[in-house]
C-alpha cells in the first residue's frame, strides 16, 4: 500500500513538506513502512527530521485511519451479500468460515507430552474439527437451500411474466383479425356499389333501344 501527497507543515512560518510519498507492507497482517521519501521546501530555516518525523506520524495516522477501518470491516465480514428479489431488502448472505488447520486449531509447535496424553489431545481436537465441520456444513446446507428456493421462485415468476406477455399478445392479435374482417367487409361493399352503379347506365341504354 502506498500512500501520496501527505499534507504537513512545520516551523515558524508553516514551511511546507511539498512531497511525502509512504509506502507500507501490509503482509502478515501487519503495517509497516517500508519505505518513506520526503521533500521539503525550507528557506535559512534549519528543520531537523525528529520535528520532521512527528508531523509526518501524525498525519499518517489521519491519513490511513479510514483505510484501516475499511480493512477491518472487510476482514470481520467475510461473506457475500446477494441480491436475490427485486425490492430493496430482499438480500442473503452467504459465508464460509475459515477452515484453514490454524484456525481450526492444528498447530506446529504444540509441547511434547507422552503418547497417551497426546492420543487423548489428538482424540479431543479431533471432535471439535468434526463438529465444526459438520456445522458448516449444515450452514452451507441451509444457504444452498435457500438458494434454491429463491431460484425456483425466479423460475416461477419468470413462467408467470411469459403467460402474461403471451396473453396481451394473443389480445393485440384478435384485434387485428377484427380490423382486418371490418376492411375486408367494407371492401367488398365498396365493390358491390360499384358493380350496382356501373349496371345502371347498362339498363337505361337496354330500355331506349
Amino acid at each position: 500500500m502506498i500512500i501520496t501527497d501527505v499534507p504537513a507543515e512545520f516551523g515558524a512560518q508553516d514551511k511546507n513538506i511539498s512531497e511525502c510519498i509512504i509506502e507500507f507492507d501490509t503482509s502478515g497482517g501487519a503495517l509497516t513502512a517500508k519505505k518513506i521519501d520526503i521533500t521539503l521546501e525550507h528557506d535559512e530555516t534549519t528543520v531537523t527530521m525528529v520535528e520532521v518525523e512527528k508531523i509526518v506520524e501524525k498525519q499518517i495516522e489521519k491519513t490511513i485511519s479510514k483505510e484501516i477501518e475499511i480493512l477491518h470491516s472487510l476482514k470481520e465480514d467475510n461473506g457475500i451479500l446477494l441480491q436475490v428479489g427485486a425490492n430493496s431488502g430482499q438480500t442473503l448472505s452467504v459465508s464460509i468460515d475459515d477452515m484453514r488447520p490454524d484456525a481450526l486449531g492444528f498447530v506446529d509447535d504444540m509441547p511434547r507430552v507422552n503418547p497417551i496424553e497426546m492420543a487423548g489431545v489428538s482424540l479431543t481436537l479431533s471432535d471439535q474439527v468434526l463438529n465444526r465441520i459438520s456445522s458448516q456444513r449444515s450452514k452451507l446446507g441451509a444457504q444452498q437451500n435457500a438458494l434454491e428456493h429463491v431460484i425456483k421462485n425466479v423460475d416461477n415468476a419468470s413462467e408467470q411474466l411469459q403467460a402474461a406477455e403471451s396473453r396481451i399478445d394473443d389480445v393485440d392479435m384478435a384485434k387485428e383479425m377484427m380490423l382486418l374482417t371490418k376492411f375486408k367487409i367494407l371492401e367488398e361493399a365498396t365493390n358491390a356499389m360499384m358493380a350496382q352503379s356501373n349496371q345502371l347506365p347498362q339498363g337505361i341504354l337496354q330500355l331506349l333501344r
